[in-house]
């Protein structure tokens, strides 16, 4: 056998156990994993689950920014938050996931509230993420 040829076949043999292996690193976006929502006639929190696009997350400020960035911006690959009805939430609450396969054994990579303090003089007007972020701090649980 000609041994270009056998080097080929050993290539497609060795890229065939790798990809049967499950040792290739498939690129995953940063998505919403689910969503549940609370609203009162004055007050909307977000709870959400979210895979982060990576095996660990080493700097989870970093990560924690760029969620409430995604939810601000309402462009999460597969969920669209409404918030023509209710406006932008008053708290977020999002558990981090480093993979599907630990959101469904719910080991969560880390947690987190994205707060304000609730206006006790003005019940009415309440801080949003959107209008008022610098009233608004992550607590790490």
């Amino acid at each position: 056998m000609n041994i270009g040829i056998m080097r080929r076949l050993g290539n497609s043999i060795l890229l065939s156990c790798v990809l049967l292996s499950g040792c290739t690193k498939e690129s995953v976006e940063m998505d919403v994993l689910s969503s549940h929502s609370t609203t009162s006639a004055n007050w909307y929190e977000l709870n959400i689950n979210v895979i982060a696009d990576k095996d660990t997350v080493l700097d989870r400020d970093a990560c924690s920014n760029e969620i409430i960035q995604h939810v601000l911006d309402n462009d999460f690959q597969s969920t669209r938050f409404s918030y023509d009805l209710s406006g932008y939430p008053n708290e977020v609450t999002v558990d981090v996931f480093t993979s599907e396969k630990d959101f469904k054994k719910g080991k969560t990579a880390y947690s987190f509230d994205y707060v304000t303090d609730f206006n006790t003089e003005n019940v009415d007007m309440q801080n949003n993420i959107k209008d008022n972020p610098d009233e608004f701090e992550i607590r790490y649980k």
